[in-house]
């Protein structure tokens, strides 16, 4: 059975009850338009759950003054990456609705058979050279 697609304030809600997050390993199935927002940005959307107090508890450490620091951390820096994303989503809303993320030629040869590949591929290009002068005049 498919998971269903939770939007980004669905996964700031939800309470983790692992307390091991793997980094990288990402077990939220997102809605597109979060999903790129998370991508944009390269947050693991596990890292927007709640985690509680005690999942940061450390048997090698006594201190719960040290529990208690983990815990505000991870809470704050959550709240970051969720401030992060929601901003990016609001912007792939606004160039999507004015945009649509495609070029009036793009859409125009994609109604000519053969151009659409070619068209993309030149769009593509055209992106990587971009990247490329900007990394060299870094």
């Amino acid at each position: 059975m498919k998971d269903k697609a939770l939007t980004l304030d669905e996964v700031f809600q939800q309470i983790t009850v692992d307390s091991t997050l793997t980094p990288g390993l990402n077990n939220v199935v997102l809605t597109p338009l979060s999903s790129e927002s998370c991508l944009r940005h390269g947050i693991n959307p596990d890292y927007l759950r709640k985690r509680n107090f005690e999942t940061f508890f450390d048997p090698n450490q006594t201190d719960v003054d040290i529990q208690y620091l983990k815990h505000e951390t991870y809470d704050r820096r959550r709240r970051e990456l969720m401030d992060l994303a929601r901003e990016e989503k609001e912007r792939l809303k606004k160039n999507s609705s004015s945009d649509k993320s495609v070029s009036g030629a793009t859409v125009a040869s994609l109604t000519e058979p053969g151009r659409a590949t070619s068209t993309l591929l030149e769009i593509e290009q055209k992106r990587l050279r971009t990247v490329k002068e900007k990394q060299k005049r870094e």
